[in-house]
C-alpha cells in the first residue's frame, strides 16, 4: 500500500523568526491530515535541506513525496 507525504519547502532565511514559520504551518497541517506525512525544508541557509526532508519522509514510511 502507497503513504503520501508533503514536502513544504521555502527558502530559508538566516532569521530564525522567518525558518520557524514553515514548521508553524507543518504543524497546522500535520493537525488536519493526520493521514499525510508532512515535513519541512529549506532550499539554502538553514536546515534542514531538501535532502534531509526527503529522507525524513522516506523513514517515515513515504512510498510518494510531493514536494
Amino acid at each position: 500500500m502507497s503513504k503520501k507525504a508533503l514536502l513544504i519547502i521555502d527558502h530559508g532565511s538566516k532569521r530564525n523568526a522567518a525558518n520557524d514559520m514553515l514548521f508553524d504551518m507543518v504543524h497546522l497541517l500535520r493537525t488536519q491530515r493526520p493521514d499525510i506525512i508532512i515535513h519541512g525544508a529549506h532550499m539554502e541557509l538553514a536546515a534542514p535541506t531538501i535532502d534531509d526532508g526527503v529522507n525524513d519522509c522516506i523513514n517515515n514510511g513515504a512510498t510518494h513525496i510531493i514536494a
